[in-house]
């Protein structure tokens, strides 16, 4: 079982799936939103403590972790990249592989181009998992991550028997 994550530091977006014979299932998604009046610390303290509840709820054997972009502001970056980390930290405590993928590498395996749009991301999620709706646009977005990390572990699995 794959649980995929998009980071962020306001908030983060979880999707869990497995694989089901030839078919790929969503087991859940959604999105936590941090109390804007919270201090860094206690933001912090809120995606560990809820990335906490998603990991014991869906017991993951991997978890991937979308991986920070370059920002035009450094500071959202680092922000980003600290999220990140408290949330690997605590997949790692969990004893679960993490495993990250870039943007453009989650765009190219889904739509088959990385300059891919959101919309166009979107659309290949709710097709492969057969959803009756659309996710929010975090949750979609993990769920993007969680099935890009499938289909690279396979075609690495595949390599590795040449």
């Amino acid at each position: 079982m794959v649980l995929g994550i998009d980071p962020g530091l306001n908030h983060f977006g979880f999707g869990a799936i497995c694989e089901d014979g030839s078919f790929v299932k969503p087991l859940g998604y959604g999105q936590h939103h941090v109390p804007k009046e919270s201090t860094f610390e206690e933001k912090l303290d809120f995606i560990r403590n809820r990335f906490r509840e998603v990991a014991d709820t869906y017991k993951p054997d991997v978890v991937a972790i979308e991986r920070i972009y370059i920002a035009k502001n450094p500071q959202i970056a680092l922000n980003i990249g600290l999220a990140s980390g408290v949330i690997a930290g605590v997949a790692l405590e969990c004893q679960t592989r993490v495993f990250f993928l870039s943007p453009r590498e989650i765009k190219k395996n889904l739509v088959g181009e990385g300059q891919a749009f959101k919309g166009q991301v979107g659309f290949m999620v709710k097709k492969i998992l057969n959803l009756s709706e659309q996710p929010g646009e975090d949750a979609c977005d993990a769920l993007a991550t969680a099935l890009c990390y499938l289909t690279v572990n396979k075609f690495n699995s595949l390599i590795g028997d040449l």
